[in-house]
């Protein structure tokens, strides 16, 4: 079985939920024949997708001039646990502001189903670049999305709680750039072990907001044109892998980095070498070896 490597340059946004005390919760009962957490979860699996993707075709319906729908609606990447991972190509930039607003309202709406049961939800996004710095691979019928960007985003997934959103700086950006009647919390720096290179990452958050009254509501919120000063600067100025985002064909995010095309290049360059090298004959003295 072979891998295809998708060379479209494109931006993706990924988005991440996950059931908070789900392991509490499948354990509480401890007769083997008790699995009454099964329907929850199968539930969650099914419906919240569901309500995602309706939420996000209205919403996109709502801003776009003829009304037509988006060819690239959020779909379901893979289920990691109790999580469900999700991922969509930006055509344009105000696509991502959308996506975050219809996922945040689909988890405050959602986490009502678990009323009663010692459950929560908590969310992340973050965006990541095909095919410079990451790639996306197609494996018959299923799909994967590799790199250090998809790293960033497990890793900064794990400062996500009921009440804070957590979002990749780099996102923030484009965020930022609409405008949003969202409140943002700046936390400071954190080390993200083993990706970015040991460097300190800024830790961004979403107020969420059916949690406003919990103690991390006490956290003031950080002026979102001073903070997106300091995104802007920290995507242009950071080290690989991150890159200031770009989006083909958008008004506002279109410019590639310098060293953009070359570096496609390189990597087309690569590919080649190494279909080259797998259809090659061996010479006799590679077989004697």
């Amino acid at each position: 079985m072979s891998a295809d490597i998708d060379l479209e340059p494109c931006l993706r946004i990924f988005l991440s939920v996950d059931i908070v005390g789900s392991t509490a919760y499948k354990q509480q009962d401890p007769r083997p024949s008790s699995q009454a957490w099964v329907n929850l979860f199968k539930d969650f699996f099914t419906d919240f997708p569901l309500l995602f993707t309706t939420k996000y075709k209205t919403a996109f319906k709502a801003i776009s001039p003829s009304g037509e729908s988006d060819p690239n609606t959020p779909a379901v990447w893979k289920g990691l646990g109790d999580e469900i991972l999700f991922h969509k190509k930006l055509g344009k930039s105000a696509e991502a502001m959308i996506t975050v607003d219809a996922f945040i309202e689909a988890i405050e709406e959602y986490r009502h189903a678990f009323t009663g049961k010692h459950l929560d939800l908590k969310g992340s996004a973050w965006i990541a670049g095909f095919p410079v710095n990451n790639i996306r691979l197609q494996i018959a019928d299923y799909e994967d999305f590799i790199g250090p960007s998809i790293d960033i985003g497990f890793r900064i997934s794990k400062f996500a709680t009921p009440s804070r959103f957590v979002l990749s700086c780099d996102l923030a950006t484009i965020l930022l750039d609409g405008g949003t009647s969202r409140d943002y919390l700046f936390t400071g720096t954190e080390r993200l072990k083993g990706v970015f290179g040991d460097d300190e990452y800024p830790i961004i958050f979403m107020r969420m907001g059916d949690q406003a009254n919990d103690v991390e509501g006490l956290i003031p919120s950080v002026a979102t044109s001073r903070l997106k000063s300091y995104c802007d600067d920290f995507c242009t100025s950071a080290s690989y892998p991150l890159i200031f985002p770009f989006i083909t064909g958008d008004q506002k995010f279109w410019k590639q980095p310098q060293d953009y095309t070359s570096r496609l290049d390189s990597l087309k360059l690569m590919l080649r070498a190494d279909v080259k090298s797998d259809t090659e004959p061996r010479t006799a003295a590679a077989e004697e070896s």
